[in-house]
């Protein structure tokens, strides 16, 4: 059987994370934990290892330098960005702190579950390649 993905999702739409979560869930690609805030990322990751973080860019900076401080402690999981102004600046930034997938919102589930890695022994979907931000 194939350990499912551990997912740490923060958005502040409840809608996102609920649908997310459950879709991820129901097809039965990751166990999600969900938070509105970094802040309450922080705490969830403290207390658990994460093969990916779903985090969604606010316009005001935070979850930015949120991940600039997780990266700086060595703790930052691989990071799948999402935002709904994704300027050439941010861009740059998220490059800085090591993220390589960048969702544009609003974005389809199906193209964001197509993102997340696949663990080891689970078939890939060749149809569907990644958008990255390297360049």
């Amino acid at each position: 059987m194939t350990r499912l993905l551990r997912v740490l999702l923060v958005d502040p739409n409840f809608v996102v994370r609920r649908t997310v979560a459950g879709a991820a869930r129901d097809l039965q690609l990751a166990e999600v934990d969900e938070t509105a805030s970094v802040d309450g990322a922080g705490a969830l990751l403290q207390a658990h290892a994460y093969d990916v973080l779903l985090i969604d860019i606010d316009a005001d900076g935070e979850a930015l330098r949120w991940l600039e401080q997780v990266q700086r402690a060595g703790r930052l999981p691989p990071v799948i960005a999402m935002s709904a102004a994704p300027q050439a600046a941010l861009v740059m930034a998220l490059r800085e702190v090591g993220v390589t997938q960048l969702l544009c919102k609003p974005f389809r589930i199906k193209d964001l579950l197509q993102r997340l890695p696949r663990p080891a022994g689970a078939a890939a979907d060749a149809s569907a390649p990644p958008a990255t931000l390297a360049g």
